[in-house]
């Protein structure tokens, strides 16, 4: 027996429209990142400059001036 729901109407979800500064996400010293250039590294440690401005530190070989993207360790 199949139902099927009729999904053709307008939708009552409303999609918030996402800018980059409102992402926030929880990284944790040892997370994995990932950079094109250099492949995976983790997250060593977070540390700021005053005065609100925020950084990753981790290991030298891992530097490269590129983006960067947290990756799980699954």
């Amino acid at each position: 027996i199949f139902i099927y729901y009729n999904c053709f109407g307008p939708s009552d979800n409303e999609i918030p429209s996402l800018k980059s500064y409102d992402i926030e996400d929880r990284i944790l010293g040892g997370d994995g990142i990932f950079n094109d250039d250099l492949g995976t590294c983790s997250v060593g440690f977070w540390a700021r400059q005053q005065p609100n401005q925020n950084f990753i530190a981790t290991a030298g070989h891992c530097h490269a001036p590129r983006s960067y993207y947290l990756v799980p360790w699954n």
